[in-house]
């Protein structure tokens, strides 16, 4: 059975409790699962938000989830509008089956701002929208184009528009009930499976008041064990002749939840894995038979010996062309059939097979080495399969761990297959998550700019101002050199005057002529 509205009704009244509250962190733990980790007045508490296709549900939880290293967009997106915030108000649309929290918060300038987060839990159309102060779309968990759903477009930059909704009866405040129709046809918040139950308990004398009041004041949540499946309602489900078994609201959604949606999140993290192990048990047991074959030739390489004596023996004859020839073997015995390769004479031929029973002789050790190793192979990856088929999440997280993504030295693209870590060589010596976290900054083209450029464009520019000046020196020391050779060439007495930036003045002394 699905939540009905009824139920969410109750929920809701809960929530009301723990209200105002802080989100702390928010985590998305599976494709349809977010955690909402909050901040009460008293305590913290856990908000879980599903919207799986047959278990979409919120609730307070105790339970605890992993939660996955790296956020996927849409919770980078929900930590940026919503982390820090305080959630003002959790409402519930009449009785449908979604509800809105809103929470205010201050953005980059420190201006106070509001958002909305729907969450709409309708069976296979569950999901989580994010909406600003102006009604538009921010982003949803589950996008939907328009060529989906003509009527309603869930996309960042839509106008949002609330699920469309049937005119039905409020069950609370209705004063006649007509039993010549399904109830969940006419009052808002049933489920088939309530109406069915509210049928039946007026059919043994109680009214319809009554047993809306019970729901509206239940806190419990009471599970009765079919032979088909599970159910469960706020009122003990007496149509089932079974015994239910109570538990407190929030406490009894992660008793009926849970487990069910652990195999999910555990089917999501290891379907990646049972392809790559099946992929891997069928190459290795392809390789296998290929190997024995290939050893089984390599075991019968005497013959190859043989052959080649005899044709070094007998095949001196023997032209380039021919397809094969037949020879007596040395104890005359037999006659033997060798197939020759014509692209050589007797000789040639003679060389190819002692290739060939040295290349055998050689290759048993080789082969008995990767049989053994593929055999292990194949009882690994067999273990791996089982283990995975009972395996919780802690232990598909460990195998998952145990298969280690690599890439090449020379390329950034990952390996179209994991490597075994035992098979990794080598050991750590010294690691420094410091130098990893800069190598990767340095990588990234935004910080190689200001950390690489900006310094080496510095360094360009200080040699060449160096470059600059030093060549006018050298100039200036040139003038000089050449001002003395002038002196040394007149042998008269000059003055010279240099003036930086404006030239060289001579003043020469001559002899007077009478």
């Amino acid at each position: 059975m699905a939540l009905d509205g009824l139920l969410l009704h109750a929920l809701c009244r809960q929530f009301q409790e723990i209200l105002p509250c802080k989100i702390n962190k928010i985590h998305q733990i599976s494709n349809t699962e977010l955690l909402f980790h909050l901040r009460t007045q008293r305590e913290k508490k856990n908000l879980l938000i599903s919207c799986h296709s047959q278990y979409n549900r919120i609730n307070l939880t105790d339970r605890a989830y992993p939660t996955p290293e790296e956020p996927s967009h849409f919770v980078m997106l929900l930590r940026k509008h919503l982390e820090g915030g305080l959630i003002l108000s959790i409402e519930q649309g009449g009785l449908d089956r979604w509800l809105v929290m809103e929470v205010s918060l201050r953005n980059e300038i420190g201006d106070k701002v509001f958002r909305k987060l729907y969450v709409e839990l309708m069976g296979k159309y569950a999901n989580v929208i994010l909406v600003d102060e102006n009604n538009r779309i921010l982003d949803a968990l589950k996008r939907i184009p328009p060529f989906e759903n003509t009527k309603r477009k869930i996309q960042p930059g839509a106008q949002f528009t609330l699920p469309e909704q049937a005119p039905k009866q409020n069950p609370f405040t209705a004063l006649t009930v007509d039993f010549q129709q399904p109830l969940h046809q006419q009052f808002d918040g049933f489920s088939p499976l309530l109406g069915r139950e509210v049928e039946a308990r007026m059919h043994r004398g109680e009214t319809f008041a009554e047993i809306m009041k019970q729901l509206e004041s239940s806190d419990s949540l009471f599970i009765t064990n079919t032979p088909k499946e599970t159910q469960f309602h706020l009122i003990p489900l007496t149509q089932f002749e079974q015994p239910a078994k109570a538990y407190p609201l929030m406490e009894g959604m992660d008793v009926l939840y849970y487990h069910k949606e652990e195999k999910d999140r555990i089917r999501q993290m290891t379907g990646d894995l049972f392809k790559f192990v099946r992929k891997q048990l069928k190459h290795y047991r392809q390789k296998l038979p290929k190997l024995n074959d290939a050893l089984q030739e390599a075991l019968d390489c005497e013959k190859w010996r043989e052959y080649g004596d005899l044709l070094y023996a007998y095949g001196q004859n023997i032209a380039k062309g021919t397809p094969s020839v037949t020879l007596t073997t040395f104890d005359q015995s037999q006659q033997v059939k060798i197939d020759l390769d014509v692209r050589f004479d007797g000789r040639g031929n003679a060389k190819k097979c002692f290739q060939k029973y040295n290349k055998g002789k050689k290759g048993q050790e080789h082969l008995l080495e990767q049989i053994a190793l593929c055999e292990q192979e194949i009882e690994y990856f067999e273990g791996l399969e089982q283990q995975l088929e009972l395996a919780n999440f802690e232990d598909a997280r460990e195998i998952r761990e145990e298969l280690a993504a690599t890439k090449g030295d020379a390329n950034n693209a990952a390996d179209l297959y994991d490597a075994q870590s035992r098979y990794l060589i080598g050991k750590v010596i010294w690691s420094s998550l410091f130098l990893g976290k800069l190598s990767r900054l340095a990588a990234n083209p935004l910080i190689f700019i200001p950390l690489i450029l900006i310094p080496l464009a510095a360094i360009l520019i200080t040699n060449l101002v160096h470059t600059v000046r030093l060549a006018k020196t050298i100039a200036k020391e040139e003038e000089e050199a050449a001002v003395k050779e002038a002196i040394q060439a007149h042998d008269e007495h000059i003055n010279v005057v240099s003036t930086e930036g404006v030239g060289t003045e001579f003043i020469f002394s001559l002899t007077r002529v009478d």
